[in-house]
């Protein structure tokens, strides 16, 4: 016949711990209103190189986006104190199709340059909540 331990308090709260971390597990992994993740489709964000092209500084971008969101792909130059700033001409897709963006450095001196690629992504209310961002080489450019 087996030996019965007596029920102390500390047993007690030991079970009675145990089943509410149980329960809280349930309800947390598995709330009635949350969606099934979308497994099929992981967002990417691709920058091509920076390059010169006479007096123009040239970037290039494409993305995965999953079925929403937008992409923006700037050329950025380097400022004092390490920000960066957008210039030129951004291109944009809403199909994360690739796209371009130009900038013309004539008269502007010698810099720093790369490309930004970007996705923006509405996951709360229309309210944008998620940035994917990516950046090219850097080059340095006399104009």
């Amino acid at each position: 016949m087996p030996i019965r331990q007596p029920i102390t308090k500390r047993t007690r709260l030991a079970a009675v711990m145990t089943a509410a971390v149980a329960v809280a597990s349930v309800v947390v992994a598995s709330p009635a209103h949350a969606k099934p993740l979308r497994a099929e489709c992981s967002r990417v964000t691709n920058v091509g190189l920076t390059i010169r092209d006479g007096n123009l500084i040239k970037g290039s971008g494409s993305a995965t986006l999953c079925g929403s969101g937008y992409l923006v792909v700037t050329v950025q130059r380097l400022r004092a104190l390490g920000r960066w700033e957008s210039v030129g001409t951004p291109g944009t897709s809403e199909s994360g199709a690739p796209v371009s963006a130009i900038f013309n450095c004539s008269g502007s001196g010698t810099f720093t340059y790369r490309t930004e690629a970007y996705q923006r992504v509405p996951q709360i209310n229309g309210r944008f909540i998620s940035d994917y961002f990516n950046h090219s080489n850097k080059i340095r450019v006399s104009c």
